[in-house]
């Protein structure tokens, strides 16, 4: 489809009264710069709306799709990433799925999200399969599956260094879900997303320390990660340090508290902020 901007000579402006019949030439232009802009914008290629298989750019589609999302055009951006998508680009198919969960420019749709997830989770994207992770964890989109879910963390948090992909690791083998518990493992796991700055994690490990398990108590390096987790907010590190400073012992019976080992996922995000998500 090409647009065309011809203009009959019957539709002709009438001049505005008491403007001596001068038409506001400059508004015009302005106006038909801005629909010039808009029509480049949405086709990429100038006045084609849909650009020729020879003219195709992906990265250049791509970004289109970004500046329209940025811009507060999301419908237009899940049409363009949903374009390259379906062409099996990960990074859309990532961004679609997100943009289907979160009703993002489309209608909501949670179920529909996963397959996307999928698709590109299978590409080795990294913050897909982080979600898929979450996703079955959960069980509120898909059926829930402890073995998917551990599948998905632990490919993302061992071959893409996800480091909230990480904490959750830290969880699931702190207190044994779905796999044996291991609190070497599990503070291993901490150790590398609390490194990465998950104020979570940060707190996880500092209760291994604080608890003795996996490695001998050591009262110094539990302050030193408490400290970390309470800068940025973590309530329960924050507790935990005040506990520290009246001699307190927080859990005389040597575990942790359930609140520290389930990630919250309004706090913690499985994913990026959507401003990031195509960084």
């Amino acid at each position: 489809m090409v647009f065309t901007m011809g203009v009959k000579k019957s539709a002709q402006i009438a001049p505005p009264e008491g403007s001596g019949g001068r038409v506001g030439v400059g508004k015009l232009a302005l106006a038909g710069w801005a629909v010039f802009l808009v029509l480049a914008l949405w086709s990429g290629t100038g006045w084609s709306a849909s650009p020729s298989p020879k003219e195709a750019n992906p990265a250049r589609e791509f970004q289109e799709a970004v500046l329209a999302l940025k811009n507060g055009f999301p419908s237009m951006a899940y049409n363009l990433f949903r374009r390259l998508a379906e062409k099996g680009d990960p990074r859309s198919q990532y961004l679609v799925g997100r943009m289907l969960e979160d009703g993002l420019g489309v209608a909501r749709d949670p179920m529909q999200a996963a397959p996307w997830y999928r698709k590109a989770a299978q590409q080795d994207h990294v913050e897909a399969q982080a979600r898929l992770g979450f996703l079955y964890l959960g069980g509120t989109t898909v059926p829930q599956d402890d073995a998917e879910s551990l599948k998905w963390f632990q490919t993302a948090a061992e071959k893409g260094g996800h480091p909230v992909a990480q904490a959750y690791l830290c969880s699931l083998y702190a207190e044994g879900k779905s796999v044996q518990a291991n609190q070497k493992l599990s503070m291993d796991w901490c150790r590398k997303a609390a490194e990465q700055g998950v104020a979570a994690a940060q707190t996880m490990l500092g209760f291994h320390y604080a608890l003795g398990r996996g490695s001998p108590p050591d009262p110094v390096a539990a302050r030193k990660w408490f400290e970390l987790a309470a800068r940025q907010g973590h309530a329960q590190a924050s507790k935990a340090l005040a506990e520290m400073d009246r001699g307190e012992s927080h859990n005389p019976g040597n575990t942790m508290p359930e609140s520290v080992t389930q990630p919250v996922e309004k706090t913690e995000s499985v994913t990026a902020p959507m401003p990031r998500m195509w960084e």
